[in-house]
């Protein structure tokens, strides 16, 4: 069963005083700015006295980038990045981990052996089939021999344990993080482009058709987690993209952004969208000031503004108090008499 999204409005079916007489009407009522849907209060400012009939509820689709076509073709894109840099990514991910040097012996020794068996493999019809078999075991005893005599076989016949852990790596890289090399690069654009861009540009501009400008938190989630695999992130940052940085709770920074957007309102128009997520980053994840900035291509005194305009409005409880070390003409900073009054009002 397909999960719903968030309830995004309702079709009321409600009896309305009209001339004197009860009148079944219809209407569809949208979620309102504070996110709730409260359809009653609204028919009944607009007709008076009503009777609420039927419900029925609309949801928003529970998917990250909307439109079939649109997934498809990102899908053909991003796997299209990986063609060019595939064997250098493999060779980079098994040099971390095994002995190279004896797996690309193996795999060039045997490269020779196949050529050798495919060449005896199609001799022409007339030749006689036992002599193909009694060739290809032939080959096979050498191939072996020649293994044991540089090491990669032991007497009995066995893989020596280092390269048989390497090609059994080699087969894991290529089943389950070569083929995820494209999705870590699809959640790295979606992190940077919904951590530096403004609303208005992130609805109206988006970096691909159907990516809504505050995203589904658990579909965000599951296409931004991958940004934590440190060796994934790190090959590709080698290989495709030198700025992309592994991040750990990608989804979670994201909407810390969004919630200090929430808090700077008005002051947005005066302040660079890339410093309030440059901010977020360096609030919620362990990156210092200096390389926060350095992801959202931002000043570190940029990132400080944003952190001295939140001070002043009185929300010092979202920073983190070992965010402020070494931070003392911003540490100090008082709130806003305006600040203050708002607070006594709301507390």
């Amino acid at each position: 069963e397909k999960k719903k999204g968030k309830i995004k409005s309702a079709t009321v079916t409600f009896k309305a005083s009209k001339n004197s007489k009860w009148v079944t009407m219809r209407e569809q009522v949208e979620v309102g700015k504070e996110g709730k849907l409260d359809y009653e209060g609204y028919l009944r400012a607009k007709y008076g006295r009503i009777v609420v009939e039927h419900v029925r509820y609309h949801h928003e689709r529970s998917i990250l980038v909307s439109g079939r076509y649109n997934r498809q073709a990102l899908a053909i894109a991003y796997t299209k990045i990986l063609k060019y840099s595939r064997d250098e990514i493999l060779d980079y991910l098994l040099s971390k981990r095994v002995d190279v040097k004896k797996l690309r012996e193996y795999e060039e020794l045997k490269r020779k052996f196949n050529a050798r068996l495919y060449n005896a493999e199609t001799t022409p019809a007339y030749a006689i089939d036992t002599r193909i078999i009694e060739e290809r075991e032939e080959l096979m005893h050498e191939f072996d021999e020649e293994l044991k005599a540089r090491g990669l076989m032991d007497e009995y016949g066995s893989l020596i344990d280092t390269l048989d852990i390497a090609i059994s790596y080699r087969q894991e890289i290529r089943k389950n993080m070569l083929i995820r090399i494209p999705k870590a690069i699809f959640g790295w654009d979606i992190f940077k482009f919904l951590l530096i861009k403004p609303y208005r540009e992130r609805r109206y501009a988006s970096i691909f058709p159907g990516l809504q400008p505050i995203p589904e938190e658990d579909q965000l989630e599951q296409a931004l987690t991958i940004l934590a695999e440190v060796d994934l992130l790190y090959a590709i940052r080698k290989f495709i993209d030198s700025k992309v940085v592994p991040v750990k709770d990608a989804h979670k920074i994201v909407f810390k952004k969004f919630d200090i957007e929430d808090i700077l309102q008005d002051y947005l128009k005066v302040t660079s969208s890339r410093a309030v997520g440059g901010i977020a980053l360096y609030l919620y994840s362990d990156f210092t000031l200096e390389a926060a900035s350095k992801v959202v291509a931002a000043e570190p005194k940029d990132l400080k503004e944003v952190l001295k305009v939140v001070i002043r409005l009185g929300r010092r409880d979202i920073i983190p108090e070992e965010k402020l070390e070494g931070m003392d003409d911003i540490k100090y900073i008082k709130i806003s008499e305006k600040a203050k009054q708002f607070l006594k009002l709301v507390r």
